[in-house]
């Protein structure tokens, strides 16, 4: 099968088109202009994201049977008080790669597969499934990110898209990785819990998402979750993460002193987040190779 795949060189895209050419798929990089990560033996196609047509050019001269999009635009570092620049430039990217991508794939006869996230949906009790409504009323700036979303996906379910709403990724190159941008401050105790640390997270491992979108070349057009079979409460993970990082017992801030260092925004969501269910997505045969994050962090799968 000829695929073309954008963000093939990020944390989920290089296991992605790892198992791509282990599959004897036939692998075209969609690139941006001056990038020059890219695997050796890989053909690649430098293309504006940004411009739709352009991206329309690239897929008819490409012929693919199916185009992925895995772009995202994060820093190495995330700092809290940049987080509304963080989420304006990773919000654009993501939109106009993922609509401009659909729709020319739509239009080509392909079939669009895209990532978003599984961490936005409305607080409540439980696991969060996908017809779970998305956090409308967030604090910004996550309420401007959470609408762009929904322009975003509501774009890709009129091109007939798989969505894969990944959760928070773990593994090599990721933020939670003992090298990553939060691994580092969990292993030095500067990654608190906050009040009663009653915030769920769902993470998944990248190869997960990685098998997860070769599992999207066979599923019919939907919204899927995927995630780990795990959520865990921040007071849980936290100290789990710092423990096995080699990392001080983590500290705990009150939300009125932690508002003052990370913000409303991430206090609320630190709090009030919700995990994702893997359901759906489990009952078409995919499965995570790394159910547990406890097991996935001690290399124990």
């Amino acid at each position: 099968m000829r695929i073309a795949i954008a963000g093939g060189t990020g944390a989920i895209g290089t296991p992605t088109v790892r198992r791509l050419l282990a599959a004897k798929h036939d692998v075209t990089l969609l690139v941006r202009p001056g990038h020059r990560e890219l695997p050796p033996g890989v053909p690649a196609t430098t293309v504006d994201f940004f411009d739709a047509q352009a991206v329309r050019t690239a897929i008819d001269g490409l012929k693919p049977h199916a185009v992925i999009s895995h772009v995202t635009s994060l820093p190495k570092e995330i700092r809290p008080r940049g987080l509304r620049a963080t989420y304006e430039r990773n919000d654009r990217a993501r939109k106009d790669a993922g609509e401009h991508l659909a729709r020319a794939a739509a239009a080509a006869g392909a079939r669009p597969i895209v990532s978003t996230v599984a961490f936005w949906y409305e607080p409540g009790p439980g696991e969060a499934d996908e017809t779970t409504p998305l956090w409308l009323d967030a604090p910004e700036p996550i309420r401007r990110s959470v609408w762009t979303l929904i322009e975003l996906e509501t774009a890709l379910e009129l091109s007939g898209a798989v969505v894969l709403r990944c959760g928070s990724l773990i593994g090599p190159g990721t933020y939670y990785d003992r090298a990553g941008s939060f691994g580092k401050r969990l292993a030095t105790g500067r990654y608190p819990i906050i009040g009663t640390g009653a915030g769920v997270t769902s993470f998944v491992h990248v190869d997960d998402v990685a098998e997860a979108t070769l599992h999207a070349l066979d599923l019919p057009p939907s919204t899927y979750n995927v995630v780990d079979d795990e959520p865990a409460a921040s007071r849980v993970w936290i100290a789990e993460f710092a423990a096995a990082y080699g990392g001080p017992t983590p500290k705990t801030v009150p939300p009125f002193a932690a508002k003052l260092m990370l913000g409303q925004a991430l206090v609320e969501w630190n709090a009030r987040s919700r995990g994702a269910s893997n359901a759906k997505l489990r009952a078409t045969g995919w499965a995570p190779t790394h159910p547990s994050w406890r097991k996935a962090l001690l290399g124990l799968g």
